[in-house]
């Protein structure tokens, strides 16, 4: 066996029921374990050892034999559950399981899981999931506290299914939409809540039709002491349903600080796409003066002015995570009718002193106005998500140089371009902003040996 921390390892041999006897006494030093299903050639020796990993504290599964379903391929000779179950020892406090079969095996992983009987955090990463196992898992976990679902996952019938549970925390939503394909369609929400429901809840994700969310946020027995929200849903397609649902949500939950507001088009090849977002929608969001993270992520971009930027900055002095749609979705939609520059950073640069995150879809082809020599940098911007922004490849340099000039020195800029072209641009910039920081350091070095 070679290997080292944190490496793969390569074995020379085929396993046998020894080697893992011999291996016992090293067995207290796992503390995280990441199995994939194509492992159980190598760990089917196990055979009936008995808590071979005392002090396992995370557990990850990868289980990609339900590809199946989705149009792939899957093995001919799938694991079964109890191969897993070595692994599910008391001590892990952190589970997550990766596109498993739920359709097939879900009741039965939802009675196995509860052999981890301290399990803090559960976090199910795919597709589809089975309400029904969402709800019984959680329920045979009387310890846990966070639970991160699958994109569209938190529907009424879950939401209800887990309103009594007396410590869950968060219910929390990966709010990436994977296998868009297969959402066709949400089940109507209405969850029956009762007088207490989540009584330590302080993060909720919920999947429903934008029509459905104002009665659920002015319900009598909402969690009102909410500090975060996923709202996810496929059809908010007008300026009037996003704002009946941010004033219901501002006014339920005035201290709210976490909001992520997710619309998947399930057809993006539909005609006739609907206008873009502009900021009169999203003023209800002012009077929540803690807001700490915003993320709007809709079908098309948003049609905001840079005086209507200024206006969003303003309101939002304590931000630090900011995503504003800059990965518009629909195909249907002219990206070229929007007007957003390079010339927003400083806006936000000059409002927003504790951003860490900022996600923007821009022209960056057009002009910018700004005077590189009076802009006022970041402060504390760790990462940039540029998205689907257009440029060309004879703007990479002067965007460089902007860059360079107001983002921090480790900032990262992340984009996701539909065309390689356009990721190749922005990744030149990430290869060309440390040679011009340095060299805007040494000049800086330079001045004030003149001076």
């Amino acid at each position: 066996m070679q290997g080292g921390y944190d490496s793969p390892l390569a074995l020379s041999r085929g396993t046998l029921a020894t080697d893992w006897e011999r291996f016992r006494r090293y067995a207290n030093l796992i503390r995280s374990i990441t199995y994939r299903y194509n492992f159980y050639s190598t760990i089917r020796t196990l055979g009936q050892t008995r808590n071979l990993f005392p002090n396992l504290q995370s557990l990850r599964i990868i289980d990609h034999t339900a590809r199946s379903l989705y149009g792939g391929s899957a093995p001919a000779d799938p694991p079964l559950i109890q191969e897993y179950v070595p692994f599910m020892q008391p001590s892990v406090t952190h589970f997550i399981v990766e596109s498993l079969d739920w359709n097939k095996a879900g009741m039965e992983w939802a009675n196995t899981i509860s052999r981890m009987s301290h399990l803090v955090c559960l976090e199910i990463k795919g597709g589809w999931v089975d309400e029904d196992f969402v709800v019984l898992a959680a329920r045979n976990l009387p310890c846990l506290e966070t639970l991160v679902l699958p994109f569209l996952a938190a529907t009424s019938v879950v939401i209800e299914g887990l309103s009594n549970h007396q410590y869950l925390k968060e219910i929390k939503s990966n709010s990436e939409p994977q296998l868009r394909e297969r959402f066709t369609g949400l089940p109507t929400f209405e969850p029956r809540l009762n007088e207490g429901a989540f009584p330590a809840l302080h993060t909720l994700a919920c999947a429903a039709w934008s029509r459905d969310f104002p009665h659920f946020l002015a319900h009598k027995f909402f969690p009102s002491n909410l500090r975060g929200v996923y709202l996810e849903t496929l059809d908010l397609t007008t300026a009037s349903s996003v704002e009946s649902i941010l004033l219901v949500l501002a006014k339920t939950c005035p201290d709210i600080e976490k909001i992520t507001l997710t619309d998947e088009d399930y057809n993006p090849w539909t005609s006739g796409a609907c206008a873009g977002l502009s900021l009169d929608p999203l003023r209800p969001l002012f009077s929540c003066t803690k807001i700490t993270s915003l993320h709007i992520r809709h079908r098309t971009c948003l049609a905001l002015t840079h005086e209507e930027v200024g206006e969003l900055a303003r309101a939002l002095p304590h931000i630090e995570h900011l995503i504003l749609n800059e990965e518009p979705r629909h195909r249907g939609y002219q990206f070229e009718s929007h007007s957003l520059t390079l010339d927003i950073l400083p806006i936000f640069a000059d409002s927003c002193r504790h951003l860490q995150s900022l996600g923007v879809y821009i022209d960056a082809n057009a002009p910018y106005s700004t005077d590189l020599f009076e802009v006022q940098p970041f402060y504390k911007l760790q990462n940039i998500y540029m998205g689907k922004s257009t440029m060309d490849y004879t703007s990479i340099e002067p965007i460089a140089l902007f860059f360079a000039q107001i983002l921090p020195p480790m900032c990262k800029i992340h984009p996701q371009s539909d065309t390689i072209s356009q990721t190749n641009y922005w990744l030149s910039i990430n290869r060309l902003l440390p040679v011009l920081v340095k060299m805007k350091e040494i000049g800086v070095r330079i001045g004030k040996r003149l001076q």
